[in-house]
């Protein structure tokens, strides 16, 4: 349900959504005072951070996800991605090196197919985000579209809530 109302919304107002949303974490102290960005590379119908990425990667450690058999690696974010492509869709990954310490992050910026009212995160059920995240100090910022919002989701003991939710409202 929460893939097809993403697929309605037309292009351009899913990128002034997304601008709204990553003005909000620009505006943010925490994320002023960040060196160690962990962010994500949007597919179709994510909030946007191409051009967000590519902004704050001379001022910023921008760190994005790449996937390793069954477990999400970081890598610091260069300007250069490559396409993989799975029988589902087209994703990118970063060329950069790998990051190992993932105590040097400050801040992780993730995308989730929902989120609740108390900034519980669901995901597309692989897990990749939470095993990632149940490791990491860093605050960790939920980014989607105000219909992405949900009074409740369903939660497991496995899943790693959010410090905070921003949507575009």
């Amino acid at each position: 349900m929460m893939t097809r109302l993403k697929e309605k919304i037309p292009e351009s107002e899913q990128l002034s959504q997304s601008q709204i949303i990553l003005d909000k974490i620009e505006d943010l102290p925490i994320f002023q005072k960040a060196s160690y960005v962990l962010l994500y590379w949007s597919i179709d119908n994510e909030v946007c951070t191409h051009h967000f990425v590519s902004k704050w990667k001379e001022r910023k450690i921008i760190l994005l996800p790449a996937i390793s058999e069954d477990t999400l690696i970081l890598k610091k974010y260069t300007g250069r991605m490559k396409t993989l492509k799975t029988r589902t869709m087209k994703l990118f990954e970063p060329v950069g090196k790998q990051l190992h310490a993932i105590d040097k992050i400050d801040l992780a910026i993730v995308p989730g197919l929902a989120f609740d009212n108390n900034n519980n995160r669901l995901g597309h059920g692989k897990g990749f985000y939470d095993k990632l995240l149940k490791d990491m100090n860093a605050y960790k910022i939920g980014i989607c579209f105000d219909f992405q919002k949900l009074r409740s989701v369903p939660t497991n003991e496995h899943d790693i809530k959010m410090d905070l939710v921003i949507t575009n409202e």
